[in-house]
């Protein structure tokens, strides 16, 4: 008996979180290694590439954490949106 630990949704929470980190990782790799290629390894193409990735993988976690309606994710936008 955990008393009131909710298991379920722990491990519901914990199975999108993951999904969409790979989610994550998969665009903003996809992204750099196309972006490495064309650009080349200069420091500006590098931080270009780097810059693109994160942006894409960062679209990709939220665009997957909406679709699995993390409620973590809900939780951010409201507190983001509120401070504004």
């Amino acid at each position: 008996e955990f008393g009131g630990v909710e298991l379920r949704r722990l491990f519901s929470t914990t199975a999108g979180i993951t999904i969409a980190a790979a989610a994550l990782a998969a665009v903003g790799y996809g992204v750099w290694d196309v972006l490495d290629s064309v650009l080349g390894r200069g420091t500006v193409a590098q931080i270009m590439s780097l810059g693109s990735c994160l942006a894409a993988g960062g679209i990709a976690y939220v665009a997957i954490g909406k679709l699995l309606r993390l409620a973590e994710l809900e939780q951010m936008t409201r507190l983001l949106l509120r401070r504004r």
